[in-house]
């Protein structure tokens, strides 16, 4: 069965099981940000940029982990941190690259260089990597 993506983002029809990884995925990245982050500014901007997304870094990773053995387990905090990690580092990526390109939106919002201008798009890059 396919459903659809989020209504914000590109057209693109995810199997079943990749929409509910993408979820928990989702689940996981709001967790460990809000473990680490306590001012509601930087947190509300770091999700913004991290959680839209088809998270499919993430569910390859998590997809692996299941294959490696019982010795793994998801839930593992080292676990839950190295999704975030994988996911942070991506969404800094994009904002240096929407930066490049002169992108003016991302998931159909406004491009965080957009509202903030350059610099600051690259600093915040640089927060999240």
């Amino acid at each position: 069965m396919l459903v659809p993506h989020s209504a914000v983002a590109p057209p693109f029809l995810y199997p079943s099981w990749l929409a509910t990884e993408r979820l928990r995925v989702n689940d996981v990245i709001r967790e460990r940000i809000r473990h680490y982050l306590s001012d509601p500014f930087l947190l509300d901007h770091v999700e913004q940029c991290v959680l839209p997304g088809r998270k499919i870094r993430s569910i390859l990773l998590l997809k692996t982990l299941s294959h490696v053995g019982p010795s793994v387990d998801p839930s593992l905090p080292v676990v839950r941190d190295l999704v975030v990690s994988i996911e942070l580092n991506h969404a800094a990526s994009v904002l240096v690259d929407d930066v490049l390109d002169g992108d003016h939106f991302r998931h159909g919002s406004a491009a965080t260089q957009r509202v903030w201008g350059s610099n600051t798009a690259i600093l915040f890059g640089h927060l999240l990597s």
